[in-house]
């Protein structure tokens, strides 16, 4: 792994906008490499978590574990502002807010291959190549 971060700053300004952004590379994600798409979901795990709570798993468990996953969280979060320069400091708060985003923006791009680019309708599912959607 690199020693250096590479910082990336989403710059869209509107929820949809961003939404639109993501679902797109998603799609595109899960139509190249589709098993590397489905591990995704272990990269934010507050919502599966969430929702196995919601589901049954006991709260001595599940509490626990979304506790140590905001702390691991939170703390990402500091370690990247002292690493890069320059980064915005969003609150706190919409850290939970945007893990969340990015699971509901996932489960989305399960349920279709349609994304929106530059003011056209493409479809993923043709390997590298989108192509127009009728």
């Amino acid at each position: 792994l690199s020693s250096r971060v590479a910082p990336t700053v989403v710059d869209e300004t509107r929820l949809g906008d961003l939404f639109a952004h993501e679902l797109r590379w998603n799609r595109a994600t899960r139509s190249l490499r589709p098993l590397e798409h489905a591990l995704t979901v272990f990269m934010n795990p507050l919502g599966p978590l969430l929702l196995l709570w919601l589901l049954g798993m006991s709260a001595w468990v599940a509490l626990p574990a979304i506790a140590a996953l905001t702390a691991l969280r939170v703390r990402l979060y500091h370690a990247l502002r002292r690493e890069v320069a320059g980064l915005p400091r969003p609150p706190l708060w919409l850290l939970p807010v945007r893990e969340l985003l990015n699971n509901a923006i996932w489960v989305t791009a399960l349920s279709g291959r349609k994304v929106s680019w530059a003011g056209r309708t493409l479809e993923t599912g043709f390997g590298a190549v989108m192509k127009a959607s009728d």
